[in-house]
């Protein structure tokens, strides 16, 4: 009706809006639209007593009739129609949806809608198709200022960034280009004259032709695994892993976690979806392994010259940016297989290297004790760090090589292992603690508390934390585990029943816990993302029970500037003791799960 407020002035967020539209227009039937949805006109409460049905049906040429922003929008979309010749032989066929998101596709188009309205977060879901489909790149047609293009693989999984609440219309790229050299030409032909001559253009084409024909200096051939390319490269095997999904700790609701960058946040997650990891609607964990004959590495990259020609592999924004130049003229060649175990490693610390690192090797192990293989590492104090795990596990010093960035370091066969959507196996964590030959202490029930020292998120009121959970019943041990302590951590942690422990890298050291220990972690909240639930998904691939003490952190002890290194950003602060040793007297009166790992 044309005399009541409309729908953008009902709804007021530009995203909602602009998902209706979208919704109206690419769904089964024929899209009707009143006049001036197109200039999204809202109608104007603010009219004079008597004027307010004139205010809701403005003249449009008052409103910037072709200028508008919801006009291109509209526009995109009817030509789109057109295109496809209204979709009439494609109907809906639903890809994915779930309590926010709903996604389909009409043909080789795909729809995304969503009913978060506007925000400054983004979120990903993935969307299950043809897993037989050809490799090919859809590109959004309503983001012609700021391209936004992906690769689908013929995997069939596709994963699709939402930002800002608004819509995706994903098209062939073909179709993309279509749209863009239409418009472009309509606005030159607004612009100037038709042409009188032909001459720029004999010009630009000579122009063209030249730079074709002008020598290469060097044949480099930049292979980006996203796009497939990584078999092109002659001489390497791959060899592609698709882990199981396992179920983790559920989550405490009054508590901030979140997970992968991408991810839905876990208060907008359903609890039986963030029950497993990763979440059900995330891509699953895939590892992939390749094998080079006479690889080397080159800045972190690897790099293979094949008859005149190198081939460098990227998998990511960073790395297939890089801009190479290979001098094999103080090439380092070693004749053992070289186990690149940090490549395509995107973070780096403690909790990255034995989670998502040391696991997926644990298979090289025969051949590393043997003398049979060597580790590449990026830098000394990397190598320094590893040491006391590798003796652990029966891998000699001399195995751990350095590599040095000023030269290639090549070797008859490189080994490295690339993640896809964070890969964490519960069976390799199994064989890890087997290859540890961790001790069985008789002296268990102790209560162990992951001391942080004076560092970043260290509690100020540990000792007075200590004597309060003595009060369990259990003895209680305080320990700062690190580097140089390792065969000590293990020895304490065979004894616990329970860790007590500040969120961050110390409570990885769970890895050496007894198969029946409970993991209580204090988790800091604060104004703005740090808190991850990685502890509580390692508690899940380990078969601990776990719970979480959420702490509200106060602003004195947060330093602000820091908030974008934001594990530096908290301070020490005391801990609520009576609520944790709550949380820490119901755990240990819970009952240990039924299925266990077997060590």
């Amino acid at each position: 009706n044309n005399d009541i407020a409309r729908f953008a002035h009902l709804v007021g967020d530009e995203a909602l809006y602009q998902n209706a539209l979208v919704a109206v227009t690419m769904a089964a039937g024929v899209p009707v639209l009143l006049y001036g949805s197109e200039q999204a006109l809202e109608g104007r409460p603010d009219m004079k007593p008597g004027q307010e049905h004139d205010g809701y049906r403005l003249p449009l040429w008052e409103v910037g009739y072709q200028r508008s922003e919801t006009f291109k929008f509209l526009k995109s979309l009817l030509w789109l129609r057109k295109e496809f010749d209204g979709f009439h032989h494609s109907p809906p066929q639903i890809l994915f949806s779930d309590h926010k998101v709903l996604a389909f596709e009409r043909g080789n188009v795909q729809v995304v809608l969503t009913s978060r309205g506007s925000s400054e977060h983004f979120e990903s879901r993935v969307m299950w198709g043809n897993a037989s489909r050809r490799i090919e790149e859809r590109c959004n047609l309503l983001s012609l200022e700021k391209e936004m293009c992906m690769v689908l693989p013929a995997t069939g999984f596709r994963q699709l960034d939402l930002h800002g609440g608004k819509p995706l219309v994903m098209v062939p790229r073909s179709i993309y280009e279509k749209y863009k050299a239409e418009l472009k030409s309509a606005e030159k032909a607004a612009r100037t004259p038709p042409e009188t001559s032909g001459t720029s253009r004999v010009v630009q084409a000579s122009s063209e032709t030249s730079r074709a024909l002008r020598p290469q200096a060097k044949a480099l051939k930049m292979l980006d695994l996203r796009l497939g390319e990584w078999r092109n490269m002659p001489e390497v095997e791959l060899e592609l892993e698709t882990m199981a999904r396992f179920s983790r700790p559920q989550r405490q609701e009054d508590v901030v976690q979140m997970d992968c960058t991408g991810w839905p946040t876990n208060s907008e997650m359903p609890l039986h979806l963030d029950h497993w990891y990763p979440p059900l609607g995330v891509l699953p964990s895939q590892s992939l392994q390749a094998s080079v004959v006479d690889g080397c590495v080159v800045s972190d990259n690897v790099v293979a010259r094949r008859q005149g020609t190198d081939y460098a592999l990227c998998n990511n924004d960073y790395s297939c940016s890089q801009h190479l130049s290979p001098d094999m003229s103080s090439t380092t060649f070693r004749e053992r297989p070289l186990l690149h175990i940090t490549y395509g490693q995107l973070y780096t610390g403690f909790y990255h290297t034995m989670v998502e690192m040391i696991p997926r090797f644990v298979e090289y192990l025969p051949a590393l004790r043997q003398g049979e293989m060597d580790i590449l590492l990026t830098d000394s104090a990397e190598a320094k760090a590893l040491e006391p795990l590798m003796a652990r596990l029966g891998v000699p010093s001399s195995s751990l090589v350095v590599a040095n960035k000023k030269s290639p370091i090549c070797s008859k066969k490189l080994i490295f292992k690339v993640g896809v959507s964070a890969p964490i196996s519960p069976s390799s964590f199994v064989d890890l603690r087997r290859a540890l030959s961790l001790p069985r202490s008789s002296e268990g029930g102790h209560v162990v508390i992951l001391s942080r020292g004076s560092g970043s998120r260290s509690l100020q009121n540990e000792a007075e934390l200590a004597r309060a959970l003595e009060g369990l019943g259990r003895q209680v041990l305080v320990w700062h585990a690190h580097d140089g302590n390792l065969p000590e951590t293990i020895e304490v942690l065979s004894k616990a029943e329970l860790l007590v422990g500040n969120h961050g890298a110390n409570l990885v050291n769970m890895l050496y816990a007894p198969a029946d220990a409970k993991v209580l972690e204090i988790v800091p909240q604060v104004p703005f993302p740090m808190v991850n639930s990685q502890y509580r998904t390692l508690a899940g691939a380990l078969g601990f029970e776990y719970r979480t003490v959420g702490h509200h952190v106060s602003h004195a002890d947060i330093n602000f500037a820091l908030k974008d290194t934001a594990a530096q950003a908290i301070g020490g602060y005391s801990v609520d003791i009576p609520k944790v040793k709550a949380a820490a007297a119901s755990l240990l009166r819970a009952k240990t799960p039924e299925i266990k790992m077997k060590l």
